[in-house]
């Protein structure tokens, strides 16, 4: 009975405390409507973790919290006079909260319970935490490098319904932020731009962007590796030099190799959207393709040769030195043949190797890890900008 009174006494000063603290307030009317001053917002992003990647939709699942912060002169109080309390909670619906329009995300669900509340220090300083589902939409970029590709994807926070004048946004990189990546995709840049009053006209906005970095290893070891594989074991069992008897046959050969690689082309595409541009990976598995075709059509050439060297009829009348000229002459082609074919053997097995290191290091010379230079209107937004190294020593990758 004791700790049921002391509880409910708490729960009766608590309510009390709020009464006497929205005691003349109305919360429909904002705070720059009664001070005629610009109320500035503070936004932060203290959670960006991605959920699920759906490439072909050109959409990544994300949970996302945003934080804000700003003042209320009419919700100020003396922690003397509230039972020296540092903070006072009141429920969300009771205060006036400024406006905002979550873009650049398909579908989002708002995480919003009936206990939800705000956090009021003595100043009047307001404290709310929004938590979202959104699936974001992120345009595909350099495909042509995939899966060695890098991602932007942007959330704005805009309110069409006033300027600059009377609302501020203010984007602030949250020191104990939890910025993450998933199994397929790791951020490496973090921007924050928040429309500058140089323009008050302007409507309040901030953008969030993130630059995503694709993992490899999955590519590499799911498609990579097995079309290396599989066109390198094709041109060693179509050109590498052997006896006639055991000679393999180049069609049946390069029927399986391009079955094969078939197989790694439909991975790739059901990892793409149905963009204009031509994937990286895409161009790889095809120059697998053109090697394999163009050892079989070298193997079978060469493999005619060799056994129409070895089917010519006997001429009548032959006598025995020019017998010896024709196995001679049969000999000098059959061992020209294996010269070649030993040549081509090599020529492929380097080209192969080439254009496989190649691939790599081009696609990582041509990597750009930043957005923040190719936007329009810098000179309208205030820039916070985290690089790769920002984020490793805060400790969010």
């Amino acid at each position: 009975m004791f700790w049921l009174a002391v509880f409910l006494l708490y729960n009766v000063e608590a309510f009390n405390h709020a009464s006497k603290l929205l005691e003349g307030y109305e919360k429909r009317v904002t705070p720059w409507e009664i001070n005629n001053e610009t109320l500035f917002v503070n936004f932060s992003t203290p959670l960006m973790r991605i959920v699920e990647v759906k490439n072909q939709g050109e959409v990544i699942t994300m949970l996302i919290d945003i934080e804000l912060e700003w003042f209320d002169k009419r919700l100020t109080f003396d922690p003397a006079k509230y039972g020296n309390r540092s903070f006072l909670y009141l429920p969300i619906c009771d205060v006036t909260t400024p406006p905002y329009s979550v873009l650049g995300n398909v579908a989002r669900s708002y995480f919003e319970t009936k206990n939800d509340f705000i956090r009021i220090s003595p100043n009047g300083k307001i404290f709310l935490r929004d938590s979202y589902q959104a699936d974001v939409l992120c345009q595909t970029n350099n495909t042509e490098n995939f899966p060695y590709d890098i991602q932007f994807c942007g959330v704005y926070l805009i309110n069409y319904m006033v300027n600059l004048t009377e609302m501020q946004y203010i984007g602030k990189m949250s020191e104990a932020a939890v910025l993450r990546g998933n199994y397929e995709l790791w951020m490496t840049n973090y921007t924050i731009m928040s429309a500058s009053n140089r323009n008050l006209t302007y409507t309040p906005e901030i953008r969030f962007y993130m630059t995503f970095e694709r993992r490899t290893v999955y590519y590499t070891l799911v498609i990579i590796f097995p079309s290396f594989l599989v066109t390198t074991l094709t041109i060693t069992g179509i050109l590498f030099p052997q006896k006639h008897e055991n000679a393999s046959d180049p069609i049946n050969i390069g029927l399986c190799a391009l079955l094969a690689l078939s197989v790694m082309l439909t991975v790739v595409a059901d990892n793409l959207p149905k963009t204009e541009g031509f994937a990286g990976l895409s161009s790889y598995i095809v120059l697998c393709l053109t090697t394999c075709i163009m050892s079989v059509v070298c193997g079978f050439i060469l493999d005619w040769i060799y056994v129409a060297c070895g089917q010519k009829k006997k001429p009548e009348g032959e006598d025995e030195k020019e017998r010896e000229v024709r196995k001679k002459s049969c000999c000098t082609t059959k061992r020209t043949v294996n010269i070649i074919s030993l040549f081509l053997f090599l020529a492929f097995q380097a080209l192969l190797i080439v254009v496989t290191l190649a691939f790599r290091s081009l696609a990582e010379e041509q990597k750009s890890y930043s957005i923040v230079a190719d936007l329009p209107e810098l000179g309208a937004y205030d820039i916070l900008h985290a690089t790769k190294d920002d984020l490793e020593s805060l400790g969010f990758i």
